[in-house]
């Protein structure tokens, strides 16, 4: 039953859920994707959504639906999903909650010029994909942005995955938004966030100097030689989690809501390859010995997935129980998995990770030294950890494979670090209560690290070339700096 608010007397507000209330409601459905530099440091996740009812009589109050989201399968997104009475409705605000525990709520109101949409008993309202963006030009203000058609093959797996009440609704077309209400620069605002997608996701360097990488918003960006940018959209609004340019020259991506494709042109064409692989989160994609490793997460279960290079027939190879996951946890905490010669070494948040040997399926799971925030492993089989064991946050390493932690010789608020062997490598140490960030390397496999250049913006990303001879620092916007002396020097491209 739904539970009935009053504001000031005038305007009721109602919660609302995806179970059909009653024999005349319809329901709405919409996936709001965060598209944003914001959503890069924290979590930004949006918590809320609130529908209001357009009163057929001028100067009467409507009613507000809330409704809260349902992440199944996501990274990302929040999809909403509700059953309403009849009527014209349009979005009235959006509830952010940025980082989980310590950062305030805030909600964006929405314009009443933006696009409307109706309900109709018994008949699904599929309002697809609505992008938040940050606004061009304009700081503190926010652009959302949608599409004009709904995605039936796409609302159909999530509503068989994740929301069956709804299943009923399917058997007639959906309905989208309402065409008349839809404001005439949304098209243009839409292609603008695909073609300014945020985020600079599992780059991999190719072996011409070029490299690639994913972004939030179904983009996959290509940097060439000359430091140009050339984007290829996926055609799905979902983010990327994981990028992976096989050894045949084919690229491979995964993400969220069962996202896995391929390119065999280098982002000119995409084919759907996830086959039989269940639906959830795929964050790390690896190839050994002529196969393709996948490491998704559905609920608190993680496993690994193997198939032939080309083929969409996927093997469940092992399968983890994460268990939940701590508040301390943060927004980067989620299952990543690392190819270590024969090993797979895969993140379990809170604490734990499995070891899995890939030749034979079986695995150990070793306990780390605290809650993870940050994990990598370089090429030389150091596994790395920034974790909090207590109340600090602290770098610790194992030499053998996850069995044993030590101390780490690395600075506490130093990100993780890049090695191009098992020697040198450049780090970045971001500034605290006053103090300046800084570049930094090592020539001796971390045990010293020497400061450097200092940023002009904060890094979110540090990887060398393919041939080891460059250096890079990335933002989430794309935005580089360059060293050719293994960390010593850094300067824009």
């Amino acid at each position: 039953m739904a539970l009935l608010l009053v504001l000031g007397g005038c305007v009721s507000v109602q919660n609302r859920t995806a179970q059909l209330e009653s024999p005349t409601d319809g329901a709405v459905i919409v996936r709001v994707l965060p598209d944003m530099a914001s959503s890069n440091q924290f979590n930004d996740l949006n918590t809320g959504i609130a529908f209001a009812q357009i009163p057929i009589e001028s100067g009467s109050k409507g009613t507000q639906f809330v409704v809260s989201p349902t992440r199944d399968g996501t990274s990302h997104t929040s999809i909403f999903a509700a059953s309403l009475p009849p009527g014209k409705y349009r979005i009235e605000s959006l509830t952010i909650h940025p980082c989980d525990v310590l950062c305030p709520i805030y909600v964006i109101t929405v314009a009443k010029e933006f696009s409307q949409f109706e309900i109709r008993s018994g008949r699904l309202t599929d309002l697809g994909v609505l992008v938040r963006a940050d606004s061009p030009g304009e700081a503190r203000k926010v652009l959302l942005a949608h599409d004009s058609a709904a995605h039936s093959e796409e609302t159909e797996t999530i509503i068989h995955e994740s929301l069956p009440t709804l299943n009923g609704l399917l058997a007639q077309p959906s309905l989208s938004w309402l065409p008349e209400t839809v404001p005439g620069d949304m098209p243009g605002m839409f292609a603008y966030t695909i073609s300014n997608s945020f985020g600079f996701i599992s780059p991999v360097a190719l072996a011409d100097g070029s490299f690639v990488y994913g972004s939030e918003n179904g983009v996959i960006n290509k940097i060439q030689q000359n430091r140009k940018r050339i984007f290829s959209d996926i055609g799905t609004r979902k983010s990327v989690e994981s990028v992976l340019v096989e050894s045949d020259g084919r690229w491979l991506v995964a993400g969220e809501l069962g996202l896995l494709k391929e390119s065999q042109d280098e982002g000119r064409h995409w084919k759907d390859m996830r086959g039989n692989l269940p639906f959830g989160v795929t964050f790390s994609l690896h190839e050994r010995n002529n196969a393709i490793f996948a490491t998704r997460l559905r609920g608190f279960q993680v496993s690994v997935y193997r198939a032939g290079i080309g083929s969409s027939d996927w093997h469940l190879l092992a399968q983890f129980d994460m268990g939940p996951k701590s508040y301390m946890d943060g927004a980067l905490a989620s299952p990543q998995s690392f190819l270590v010669k024969d090993r797979l070494i895969v993140t379990l948040p809170g604490h734990r990770l499995a070891n899995l040997d890939l030749d034979s399926g079986l695995f150990r799971i070793y306990d780390l030294p605290g809650t993870i925030l940050h994990f990598s492993a370089s090429d030389d089989g150091v596994l790395r950890c920034k974790c909090n064991g207590g109340i600090a946050v602290n770098p610790y390493e194992s030499h053998d494979l996850g069995k044993t932690w030590q101390d780490s010789a690395a600075p506490r608020f130093m990100s993780m670090p890049a090695f191009r062997d098992n020697r040198h490598g450049v780090g970045y140490k971001f500034g605290f209560l006053g103090s300046a960030s800084k570049m930094m390397y090592t020539e001796d496999g971390g045990n010293t690290w020497i400061e450097t250049a200092e940023p002009i913006v904060p890094f979110s990303q540090l990887f060398y070339s393919k041939d080891g001879k460059t250096a890079y620092a990335a933002t989430a916007t794309g935005f580089l700096w360059v060293s050719y002396d293994d960390g010593k020097s850094w300067a824009a491209p």
